[in-house]
């Protein structure tokens, strides 16, 4: 586009299935890629991914990497790389899949979330009352993600991952609730 100026991409690939409790937790991926030769753009690849969240049909792209730089002399060998990766799609998006997949193994209790929490954000539910607001919002906002999570993925460390993910996304609202009309 702009007269040959740029050029965008988008390449999608082939969708995957998450063997969790919920059936049909599935992702798409795709790729972007995006440069000009107009002195101004810079070249950029993201990788992305969607998930069906619930069974009425919302869903939401997420940027999950992204890696940009000047289109400079000096940065040529950059594009190699951003390219080598390109080639090797397939298999990173299957490494995704199986770390995904062994997260739907990991269980975990009542007792771990504290741990869970202290690690994330640097205090847990015995140090939520001494935070600050900010703090308390975010905490509160994590752990109502995790909450509806649980209901349909049971309690594993890929349902933290999701609350998390879902706390910084579409939220809290019950209407994305799996399978909610």
């Amino acid at each position: 586009y702009k007269n040959g100026a740029k050029i965008s991409l988008d390449v999608t690939s082939k969708p995957f299935e998450v063997k969790s409790k919920l059936l049909g937790d599935v992702f798409n991926t795709k790729i972007m890629f995006n440069t000009g030769f107009d002195g101004l753009t810079k070249t950029s690849l993201s990788f992305k991914t969607k998930r069906l969240t619930c069974l009425n049909g919302n869903k939401s792209w997420k940027n999950d990497v992204s890696l940009s730089f000047k289109n400079t002399i000096g940065n040529v060998g950059k594009v190699l790389i951003l390219i080598d990766e390109l080639t090797q799609i397939d298999h990173q998006i299957e490494s995704y899949q199986e770390d995904l997949n062994r997260l739907t193994t990991i269980e975990y209790k009542k007792e771990d979330v504290n741990r869970f929490f202290k690690n994330l954000l640097g205090f847990d539910f015995t140090d939520y009352k001494e935070q600050g607001k900010k703090s308390r919002n975010i905490f509160d906002k994590i752990n109502e993600s995790v909450a509806i999570e649980e209901k349909e993925l049971g309690m594993t460390a890929y349902t933290l991952l999701q609350g998390v993910t879902r706390a910084f996304g579409q939220g809290t609202d019950e209407s994305y609730l799996f399978g909610a009309n």
